[in-house]
């Protein structure tokens, strides 16, 4: 059992063990699984109940669990820190949703450009081990965490204002590849990422990989880390 709107890797690992995934609805106020729905989907068959915490419920554990130099250091090489991991993904939500899915300004022009103190517009790809450091040592975390919120917020009221055959139309690419130039989204050397966003993406393409898939890959990763640092999983 497990909620209707939920990451991909939860429905193909059910169907990796050849079982049969019984889906149930969310709590229109958190987008979370309905305990009211779970209850009446137990049964004789079920075997397990699968329960992810989407959007805002995300960061909690890694900021609780994990002290500020854990939040902001390497536990090992090549592993990304969270603080970066957290700002990458939300940056990356934050122009899907709100430049290419629908036409607002993006909530970093909210005051958060200055509060997370960190000098740039991009969303992170291609940067440095060197430039990953730097962003992880000087970003405010509280304002890291209150960016994260504001764009789970941004996120959840553009999603209340689609209906289905709103996903189905495309994201045209000169609209992409404006946005991307006026607002300094890419960075020198990661233009490629321009073409694929540009690439006849559909709406529901850019909700799923952009405000989903991604941020939730990169959740897995700040676990990743936080396990390294000794933090156990909830």
């Amino acid at each position: 059992v497990l909620s209707a709107y939920d990451y991909g890797g939860n429905f193909l690992s059910v169907h990796a063990v050849a079982a049969r995934p019984v889906l149930v609805d969310v709590v229109a106020a958190n987008w979370n699984l309905d305990p009211m729905g779970l209850e009446a989907a137990l049964g004789p068959a079920t075997r397990a109940v699968i329960v992810s915490h989407l959007h805002g419920g995300l960061v909690d554990g890694l900021f609780s669990k994990l002290s500020e130099a854990q939040l902001r250091g390497r536990p090992h090489p090549g592993v990304n820190t969270v603080a970066w991991l957290l700002w990458h993904s939300a940056r990356i939500e934050d122009v899907g949703v709100n430049r290419f899915l629908s036409d607002r300004p993006q909530a970093l022009d909210e005051g958060w450009l200055g509060r997370l103190k960190v000098p740039r517009r991009d969303v992170g790809t291609g940067m440095s081990d060197g430039e990953v450091d730097e962003l992880s040592l000087r970003i405010d975390l509280e304002a890291l965490r209150g960016y994260w919120e504001a764009v789970t917020t941004r996120t959840l009221a553009v999603v209340e204002t689609l209906k289905g055959t709103d996903l189905e139309a495309l994201v045209p690419g000169e609209r992409v590849r404006s946005v991307v130039l006026a607002e300094d989204v890419v960075a020198p050397g990661a233009e490629w990422l321009t073409e694929f966003w540009a690439g006849g993406r559909s709406r529901a393409w850019v909700l799923a990989q952009m405000a989903l898939l991604h941020p939730y890959g990169h959740y897995y990763e700040a676990r990743v880390a936080s396990g390294l640092w000794g933090a156990r999983s909830p």
